[in-house]
C-alpha cells in the first residue's frame, strides 16, 4: 500500500499543470467552482466520480454559453430578406408583418432564450419563421418552435415556416412537424412567401 501510495503521489504531481496555480484566484467563478467540486470529490470520494461530475457541470456551464452566444432576431417586413423588391418602403412598414430569425443551434438549452426573444414582438397578424440561420435542431428545440407556433396561431396570427436548410427539414419532417402546423405554412423558399405577401396585401408586382 505504501509503494502504491508513492506511485500514484509521483503520477498526480507529474501531471499537475503548474500553470493554474499563479492564475487561480484570477478564474471566472464558474471555473473555478468546477475546479473546487472536482478537486474535493477527488480527494474525499473517488476520482471517476469526480470526473465524471466535473464533465456534467462542464457540460451543463457549455450549454449556458452556447445559448448566450446566439441572439434570436425578430424584425418587421421592410428590414428582412422578404420584403419585395420595388415596392415603396413607406407602403412596407405600415404591413402588419414580422420576421422571427432563430440563430444557431435549437436544442433543449437554448428554449428559453426561442421564446424570450418572440415574447417581446409588436403586434401583427403575419409572423414569418426563418430557419436559414439554425444550424442545428433537436426534438426539444423543433417541440418548443411547434409549440410557439400553435401558439401565435391561436391568436389568429398566420405563421409561414421557411428556408430551413435540408438536414434540418429532413428532421423536421420526421417528427411531423410540417404536418403539425399546417403544410400549407411550409414554404422552402422566400419567393414563395414573397408572392403570398404581394398577393395578399395586393401590393405591385
Amino acid at each position: 500500500m505504501l509503494c502504491l501510495a508513492a506511485i500514484l503521489f509521483k503520477v498526480g504531481i507529474d501531471i499537475l499543470d503548474y500553470r493554474i496555480l499563479p492564475v487561480l484566484r484570477k478564474l471566472p467563478i464558474s471555473d473555478l467552482l468546477v475546479f473546487s467540486i472536482v478537486l474535493f470529490v477527488t480527494i474525499y470520494e473517488d476520482l471517476m466520480v469526480a470526473i465524471a461530475i466535473g464533465v456534467v457541470f462542464a457540460f451543463f456551464r457549455f450549454i449556458q454559453e452556447v445559448s448566450a452566444t446566439y441572439h434570436h432576431k425578430i424584425v418587421h417586413l421592410s428590414e428582412s430578406d422578404y420584403a419585395p423588391e420595388g415596392q415603396n418602403n413607406e407602403e412596407l412598414i405600415n404591413l402588419p408583418i414580422r420576421v422571427f430569425i432563430p440563430q444557431g443551434p435549437l436544442f433543449f438549452g437554448s428554449v428559453d432564450p426561442l421564446i424570450h426573444a418572440y415574447s417581446g414582438a409588436p403586434s401583427h397578424e403575419i409572423l414569418i419563421v426563418d430557419l436559414s440561420q439554425v444550424s442545428m435542431i433537436d426534438l426539444s428545440g423543433a417541440y418548443a418552435l411547434e409549440d410557439l407556433i400553435k401558439n401565435v396561431q391561436v391568436n389568429n396570427i398566420q405563421v409561414y415556416v421557411s428556408n430551413a436548410k435540408p438536414k434540418i427539414k429532413e428532421i423536421l419532417e420526421q417528427i411531423n412537424f410540417i404536418e403539425h402546423i399546417g403544410s400549407n405554412y411550409y414554404k422552402n423558399s422566400k419567393d414563395t412567401i414573397i408572392t403570398i405577401i404581394i398577393d395578399q396585401f395586393q401590393l405591385n408586382k
